[in-house]
């Protein structure tokens, strides 16, 4: 059985420019290689830099055991971090 280590939601509805802000920035820092948290950071960043209200609504959620601050040889690292049960 395959469980889900982390998920990022969205806890209103967003924008189609805040989906595409976020998508964006998430997506490119992880292709740099930024670990989960980093990305999810500088997305929110990116939101804000655009002068976008809705820089609350999207959230990370983390199994917990699992960190989201691991880098390029892996977004996740077993460990005892806060998140979902």
């Amino acid at each position: 059985m395959q469980s889900i280590e982390a998920a990022i939601g969205m806890n209103d509805s967003v924008s189609d420019e805040t989906a595409i802000v976020f998508a964006a920035q998430f997506y490119s820092a992880i292709g740099f290689g930024y670990s989960l948290q980093k990305a999810y950071n500088q997305a929110i960043a990116g939101i804000m830099l655009e002068g976008i209200p809705e820089k609350g609504i999207p959230q990370l959620f983390v199994r917990d055991g699992v960190t989201s601050e691991t880098g390029r040889n892996g977004a996740f690292e077993i460990s005892h971090g806060q998140g979902w049960p």
